[in-house]
């Protein structure tokens, strides 16, 4: 957002190398019980609509997260999000038809886009 300049963001799982390579990060190898406690909670809220198996590489955690509108751009596939603790916003929106990089931001509808309220989540 406006006037920040950094956000309270980690990375837990795998992550991907300048040369190609593929390793658990130092917060994962640090303290492996956080995500192995994340991805039990994920085993057992997973939606209903995603495919038995659903695999995944990395978690992302932030905190007081309030960003400018952009695209994720290192991610392959489904993604999923969830809010935890008491907090103000929430709204996260999504444009589920986006090309994903060939229309500039600012050409985004309105219209085209779904809200998720993730203080309901």
């Amino acid at each position: 957002p406006e006037g920040a300049s950094w956000v309270n963001s980690d990375t837990l799982g795998l992550i991907g190398g300048y040369d190609g390579s593929v390793s658990a990060n130092a917060a994962t190898r640090h303290y492996p019980s956080v995500p192995r406690l994340m991805c039990r909670w994920l085993a057992d809220h997973m939606p209903k609509d995603l495919p038995q198996g659903f695999m995944f590489t990395s978690i992302n955690v932030n905190r007081g997260y309030a960003a400018k509108l952009h695209r994720d751009g290192n991610n392959d596939g489904p993604s999923m999000i969830a809010g935890f603790g008491e907090f103000t916003g929430g709204l996260l929106n999504y444009w589920p038809e986006d090309d994903k990089a060939k229309a500039p931001l600012d050409a985004l509808r309105e219209e085209d886009k779904v809200t998720i309220d993730l203080r309901k989540k």
